[in-house]
C-alpha cells in the first residue's frame, strides 16, 4: 500500500496525521538513525515507495527484472517490521482515546 493511500485510509477513520506520528516514533528514528521527525517521515514515506515499485516489478515484469538481494531483502523485512510495530502503536493509542475530548 502507498504512503498516500495509508494516510487516506487512516484519515477516513478519524486518525490524520498518520505519517508525521510515525515520523515521531523512536523505533522508526532508530531504524533510519536520524532523530528529526520530518526526516524520518520523508526516509519512511520514500521507503515504502520504494518496496511498493519494487513489489509492482515483482507482481507485473515487463522485460528483464533485477531481483533484489538477500541483504536488500532483508532490509525490506526490517523496515515492514518497524512500520507495521509503530502502526500498531499509534493505532492503541489512537483506541484508546475515542470517544474522549481532545486536551
Amino acid at each position: 500500500m502507498r504512503p498516500d493511500i495509508l494516510s487516506d485510509i487512516f484519515s477516513r477513520v478519524g486518525a490524520a496525521r498518520i505519517w508525521e506520528r510515525v515520523g515521531q516514533q523512536s523505533q522508526v528514528q532508530l531504524h533510519f538513525e536520524e532523530n528529526s521527525p520530518e526526516r524520518v517521515t520523508k526516509e519512511a514515506r520514500a521507503k515504502l515507495n520504494e518496496f511498493m515499485d519494487l513489489r509492482n516489478k515483482i507482481a507485473h515484469p515487463s522485460g528483464e527484472m533485477t531481483w533484489p538481494g538477500v541483504d536488500d531483502a532483508k532490509g525490506y523485512i526490517d523496515f515492514c517490521e518497524v512500520l507495521s510495530s509503530a502502526i500498531d502503536g499509534i493505532c492503541q493509542v489512537w483506541t484508546s482515546t475515542l470517544g474522549k475530548e481532545p486536551g
